[in-house]
């Protein structure tokens, strides 16, 4: 993903260029954004985004996270990214900036729990507030449409991007869903499980039903395989469906497809079903996946020049 723009009102490029140029780590530009082109200088350590509605963004816009930076506010970054990326990666995107996980900077296979930078309703709002004509608002409005909050795992992120998504560009366009959602055992399921609480992967409150995503990395072992089946007898208890989906079934479009085409018809709702749709899924699919493997194989924040170079300034 790009970077976030960062905003350095008071600090002259020479001290920003001078510091960069001998700061160890892979190399890449450090973003800030700037009020009008005769603000901007050449560097091969700086890349400059002019924007014109500075005065115009609304409060909260920007954090001070240290002396004399600024960072552009999770709900700018969105907007920002708009003008960037594709939509798929923009509504992913999106996800993370309202998810429960983020990918540690040390090490990108790994991923640590937090709490949401953003949520669907401050990134709404937020949009409502910016003018006509700012770069990249109507793709991030038609965007923010389609987020999810909770998600704990890009690959979560990916399912659920897969379910959530309109069938026009391939996806299979349940709306009514949620990621992660609690929920307490009854008297006769707690007699089943050793959690006092457990959320459920994908939850559709309408109907009743649960999607479980078994992770091959989390839930391979013992431990975890036996909280995972305790959690399932204690759903199909309390009277919930329960679909299991393993990381083959997810990989795999044929399956995935299936397996979600069947879930859809066993709670009653339409999906036309048509080569031409199928095509559009598989597509998807395989873009989907390919964006979540492309960030995990980024390089670690920790390994490049500017984030070493802006830590200690924090």
């Amino acid at each position: 993903m790009p970077s976030a723009s960062t905003l350095c009102s008071r600090v002259p490029l020479r001290d920003l260029t001078g510091p960069l140029s001998r700061t160890e780590g892979l190399p890449g530009k450090l973003h800030l954004l700037i009020g009008g082109a005769s603000e901007r200088s050449t560097s091969e350590f700086v890349q400059f985004h002019c924007s014109q509605n500075l005065s115009k963004l609304p409060p909260g816009s920007f954090y001070q996270i240290g002396p004399s930076i600024y960072v552009a506010s999770p709900e700018l970054c969105f907007v920002q990214l708009a003008s960037e990326l594709p939509f798929l990666e923009l509504v992913r995107a999106g996800f993370d900036l309202c998810s429960r996980y983020q990918l540690s900077p040390y090490e990108r296979m790994q991923t640590t729990e937090c709490e949401p930078s953003a949520t669907r309703a401050s990134i709404s709002r937020f949009l409502a507030q910016l003018p006509k004509g700012f770069y990249g608002l109507g793709k991030a409005r038609t965007a923010a449409r389609w987020i999810l909050e909770n998600s704990r795992s890009p690959r979560e992120t990916s399912l659920a991007m897969m379910l959530h998504l309109p069938s026009q560009i391939g996806g299979f366009q349940i709306t009514n869903m949620e990621l992660n959602r609690r929920i307490d055992p009854s008297d006769t399921a707690r007699l089943l499980t050793r959690k006092s609480s457990f959320e459920a992967d994908v939850y559709f409150p309408e109907q009743h039903r649960v999607l479980e995503y078994e992770s091959d990395l989390c839930h391979s072992n013992h431990v975890q395989g036996s909280h995972d089946y305790e959690k399932i007898s204690a759903l199909q208890a309390m009277g919930y469906e329960v679909t299991p989906i393993t990381t083959w079934q997810m990989n795999t479009f044929e399956s995935l497809e299936a397996l979600i085409v069947d879930a859809k018809r066993a709670m009653h709702l339409r999906d036309r079903g048509s080569d031409q749709l199928s095509a559009q899924r598989r597509e998807m699919h395989y873009l989907v996946l390919s964006d979540e493997h492309a960030l995990r194989g980024q390089a670690p924040l920790a390994d490049t020049a500017r984030w070493q170079f802006l830590l200690p300034r924090l």
